[in-house]
């Protein structure tokens, strides 16, 4: 039987792991999640992103861009890295 503070510990290590893997790249594709009612893609747009695809969740956008541009222009929203399968030529 596995002791249960390795067993948290290894829990932690596969969350921290998890997480890793959804920050958004320097300069790639992006998913933008509005946290309030605001617009996400004209302000996106104004950050030089260009639009992908329209995201999983109301009001998300998928984009492709440089992160510091699109960070500084859409401050309400969390950005994390897009999922593989939504991401497609940026139109």
């Amino acid at each position: 039987m596995i002791p249960p503070v390795w067993l948290g510990q290894s829990l932690a290590a596969f969350a921290a792991l998890g997480g890793l893997t959804m920050l958004p790249p320097a300069e790639g594709a992006m998913l933008i999640i509005p946290m309030d009612s605001r617009d996400v893609t004209g302000p996106a747009m104004d950050g030089g992103a260009a639009l992908v695809d329209l995201g999983p969740l109301p009001g998300s956008i998928i984009v492709h861009g440089r992160l510091d541009r699109i960070a500084g222009s859409v401050g309400h929203a969390l950005i994390l890295r897009a999922p593989r399968a939504g991401c497609g030529v940026p139109q």
